[in-house]
């Protein structure tokens, strides 16, 4: 439902978004697929707490299994240790497993954010089960050995983050709807807690410099292209 992105470093791992519930066993395989271990992952940065976006942390982080079991790599799958990090205001979201979803700014993204809210009070699905560490704006991760920092991007909802490395890539998680087979430009979030908000951080991305950026649904565009829609947007009435 929603795109995870796996980052290999000579010192270790690092995950951003954990996707929906029961991907943990996918990111496993991925790492093996590396030829890395699982006990490599380091960190996984949430970029909001939404359900496709932490949901598979409980699967990844989860107990050792007995060879056979789905899930499980070889004759068992070891209980990762990895820290895991979100905006601030995200934290307690993650950590327990809220039920947070964003308002939705067309006909279609209406009745998704009607499906959520009366869906998921009837949903029991766990969260990180672990503390998840604030990360402030602007903060460095070079001491990990990910050569990138923290920016603090609201929009698609009020405690978003994005990740941008040193070498200008940027990770957004739905702050923007990334190229589909429809449509090769990026377009403006369907649901969103603020869209002028989301514009705002699109500003400020692009002001630092990013130039290649990966949803977590869509896929992946440049600055140039990302400029190209706020200047459409901007010129159009601001939906509400």
């Amino acid at each position: 439902m929603a795109a995870s992105y796996l980052i290999e470093a000579e010192d270790g791992l690092f995950l951003v978004d954990a996707g929906f519930l029961g991907t943990g066993a996918l990111v496993r395989r991925a790492i093996h697929a590396l030829g890395r271990r699982p006990e490599e992952l380091r960190l996984v940065l949430i970029t909001h707490p939404h359900l496709d976006h932490f949901g598979g942390l409980a699967g990844l982080a989860g107990p050792r299994r007995l060879a056979g079991h789905p899930g499980s790599e070889g004759p068992a799958a070891a209980h990762l240790t990895f820290e895991v990090a979100a905006h601030p205001g995200a934290t307690r979201a993650v950590a327990e497993g809220g039920k947070e979803f964003s308002p939705g700014l067309t006909p279609f993204a209406k009745w998704v954010a009607w499906l959520a809210r009366t869906s998921l009070p009837f949903l029991s699905f766990r969260g990180a089960g672990r503390p998840v560490r604030g990360l402030a704006d602007g903060e460095s991760l070079h001491h990990l050995g990910l050569p990138g920092r923290i920016v603090h991007t609201p929009g698609h909802t009020e405690s978003c983050i994005s990740l941008v490395l040193d070498d200008g890539t940027a990770f957004t998680g739905d702050l923007a709807q990334g190229v589909s087979p429809f449509d090769s430009r990026p377009a403006a979030p369907s649901m969103a807690w603020s869209l002028e908000a989301a514009l705002g951080s699109w500003r400020t991305l692009l002001d630092a410099g990013v130039e290649r950026l990966l949803p977590a649904h869509g896929g992946a565009f440049g600055a140039r292209a990302l400029a190209g829609t706020l200047a459409r947007v901007e010129s159009a009435p601001i939906r509400r």
